[in-house]
């Protein structure tokens, strides 16, 4: 989705799209963060620690596209849609991590 969201121009077609890519990233990281400490290290993370992986990974990818260069949006939208992308980051890891929860 992400490789087609940027062949095809979909993020700067569906403003959007980054947010819900950010959300389902957030999901996924906390998801593996889980499968991968219960499965591979037999340890049962906390909700915090999940969360926390997530927005790790997201502040990475936040510098990854910085230093590719790939942003060109001026300084304060750019603080403005880096914050948004990495609440939504954490929102998925918490969204992952109290689904483990429930099970």
């Amino acid at each position: 989705m992400h490789t087609n969201g940027i062949e095809r121009g979909w993020y700067w077609e569906y403003p959007w799209l980054d947010l819900l890519m950010h959300f389902w990233g957030g999901v996924i990281v906390g998801l593996l963060v889980l499968w991968g400490s219960e499965r591979v290290w037999g340890v049962r993370l906390s909700l915090a620690a999940v969360v926390l992986a997530a927005l790790f990974v997201g502040i990475a990818w936040e510098v990854f596209e910085y230093a590719l260069g790939l942003i060109e949006v001026p300084r304060d939208v750019y603080i403005k849609d880096t914050a948004i992308d990495l609440i939504l980051d954490t929102l998925g890891g918490s969204v992952a991590a109290l689904c483990r929860r429930r099970t």
